[in-house]
């Protein structure tokens, strides 16, 4: 699946691709709203949705990953370090 992604990445069009990390929408859900709106020329985003919710969501917790898995993991999703999409993080 990461292979097809990274191959037809490249076909696609500046103006039609716009990538975000997971870090940064944890970081700043306005922002990278207003990201991706501009990167696609979409016109002004639905902000006020997530003014709404905001004080609602509250992110998941999981179980520590066995040392297997995760390095399992950060095999596959390797080439998107080079991206800068992936940080390291588990």
């Amino acid at each position: 699946m990461l292979q097809s992604y990274m191959e037809a990445r490249a076909l696609i069009p500046q103006c039609q691709l716009c990538e975000i990390r997971y870090s940064d929408v944890v970081q700043g859900q306005e922002e990278c709203l207003r990201k991706i709106y501009t990167s696609l020329d979409l016109g002004n985003p639905p902000t006020q949705h997530i003014k709404a919710t905001q004080g609602t969501y509250k992110k998941n917790s999981h179980p520590k990953l066995s040392s297997e898995l995760e390095s399992k993991i950060r095999k596959v999703y390797e080439p998107f370090e080079s991206l800068g999409f992936f940080d390291g993080n588990l």
